[in-house]
């Protein structure tokens, strides 16, 4: 149910972060806290 699909949220963002953390050269942490916020923003905004 909703644990399983924070799981699998949290792999996204994590991904997506060291992902995008090695693209551009950026300190992973940071971009994995970006993403997930960006993606919270989506979310509100999606459910309006």
């Amino acid at each position: 149910g909703m644990m399983g699909f924070s799981v699998v949220l949290g792999i996204i963002f994590t991904t997506a972060g060291l992902y995008l953390s090695y693209l551009f050269d950026l300190p992973s942490g940071a971009t994995i806290i970006l993403v997930a916020a960006a993606g919270y923003i989506l979310a509100l905004l999606m459910k309006k």
